[in-house]
């Protein structure tokens, strides 16, 4: 004979699954946006940079010194090697940001469930007090209320 689970439980589990389907679409989403906006062409990121290096000069002249070498460097970088470079950098973030989600989620999940378990019982409480007293109601005592 199976054992019925009680309706604490299955709030609690459905509270729990509803939180960790929803993780798992927001880490998708997440992962998705942060790729996109990593992968931007080569030329672009050259160029960004470039910009950041000339106001940083702008606003403190001396500052933009050392930056000099590096912006000569940074343009006599061939295209494929740069895209390669870029590449790597990204599948290492991309890599990261995996490791991290997948750690965070089965964390949040479980919290979740806690929550879920104390609120399920705040929840079904007056519920239980009325099955409580339906169940001690006899003939003898009918004149008591629920």
């Amino acid at each position: 004979m199976r054992r019925r689970r009680t309706a604490r439980l299955r709030l609690t589990l459905w509270y729990g699954g509803l939180v960790f389907a929803t993780g798992v679409c927001l880490l998708l989403l997440n992962f998705f946006l942060v790729e996109r906006s990593l992968t931007s062409d080569a030329e672009h990121l050259r160029t960004a940079v470039q910009r950041r290096v000339a106001q940083q000069a702008v606003v403190e002249p001396s500052a933009g010194q050392p930056f000099q070498g590096f912006l000569r460097d940074l343009n006599q970088l061939s295209g494929p090697m740069f895209t390669t470079a870029q590449a790597s950098l990204v599948k290492e973030a991309l890599s990261r940001l995996m490791l991290q989600s997948a750690l965070a989620l089965p964390v949040v999940t479980l919290f979740s469930l806690g929550v879920g378990w104390v609120m399920a019982g705040r929840t079904l409480r007056p519920l239980s007090e009325i099955t409580a007293t339906a169940q001690r109601l006899s003939e003898a005592n009918l004149h008591e209320r629920i």
